[in-house]
């Protein structure tokens, strides 16, 4: 089963069936049309703003045209189990359960050659940035205390956390992972 309500492009027949929704599918071509033309994913997005965003935003976010370009739905194509219930909880599925990748599961917005080409020139951009899967050293050893601050209550890593940004109190401290992620375990 597929959310339409935040998934563009599609709508869904009386028998639950994906069927293209032509108004929203020109629109997530364009993105594809401009990011395959060379279009940065956040020029993109900052273009947008004459348009609605599915959940009826006026700003996109670049993580949104992101995830969009990177979604195989939009050649047909259906990855099972992305995601998972795990406590009465959605969270995204990191290998606790298998994934299954399923072809032609519905009709295609763009073609697999353009698609194949977007996720081509994605790895490629990330290369100069050394942001590459596998490859996150970088982001590992960026501040002095990075790996080194430990939770006193469950032992996992501190990550550097910006308070009150862009306020003359601002400060920065090292705060638990497990607190950025999960509010809600410490409260």
């Amino acid at each position: 089963m597929i959310n339409t309500t935040r998934f563009m492009g599609y709508d869904k027949d009386r028998n639950g069936n994906l069927i293209i929704n032509e108004e929203q599918a020109a629109i997530v071509g364009g993105y594809f049309k401009d990011y395959l033309s060379r279009s940065g994913i956040s020029l993109i997005a900052k273009g947008l703003d004459v348009i609605k965003t599915i959940s009826g935003k006026v700003k996109w976010a670049v993580s949104t045209v992101k995830d969009i370009i990177k979604n195989e739905k939009y050649i047909g194509d259906s990855l099972l189990q992305k995601t998972i219930t795990k406590d009465f909880k959605k969270k995204r599925n990191k290998g606790e359960v298998p994934m299954y990748y399923v072809k032609d599961t519905h009709p295609a917005i763009i073609s697999r050659e353009d698609f194949k080409k977007a996720q081509e020139l994605m790895v490629e951009r990330a290369k100069p940035k050394d942001n590459v899967e596998g490859n996150r050293e970088k982001y590992l050893k960026r501040y002095a205390f990075t790996s080194t601050v430990e939770c006193g209550q469950c032992g996992k890593a501190c990550k550097r956390h910006l308070d009150n940004c862009r306020n003359v109190a601002e400060s920065i401290c090292w705060v638990c992972s497990t607190y950025i992620i999960r509010k809600e375990n410490f409260m």
